[in-house]
């Protein structure tokens, strides 16, 4: 038996995994909703070209100029704190 593995998917994945990136992040990265990333890595939609070729603009910025691609890199988000606030009394 052979899987077949979509390689716009793991190309998606492999930009990532090497920046530590969530799904969030990687929509922030390109420019488009969290929902379409989601869409592509579940292989209900394929990138539109001009995707693609944003995807080899930035790996090749990422390689000829680490510094200015660091800076395009969408900052890690702090995680949000879970249940309700704390009501601090004495206030």
């Amino acid at each position: 038996m052979t899987t077949d593995t979509n390689p716009t998917i793991e190309r998606l994945r492999g930009v990532m995994l090497r920046h530590g990136m969530t799904q969030h992040r990687l929509a922030a990265y390109l420019g488009v909703p969290q929902s379409t990333v989601s869409n592509w890595l579940t292989g209900a939609r394929e990138p539109a070209a001009s995707v693609l070729r944003l995807l080899d603009v930035l790996n090749t910025i990422e390689a000829l100029a680490p510094a200015i691609h660091a800076a395009m890199v969408p900052p890690v988000e702090p995680p949000k704190p879970k249940g309700r606030p704390r009501r601090v009394s004495g206030l």
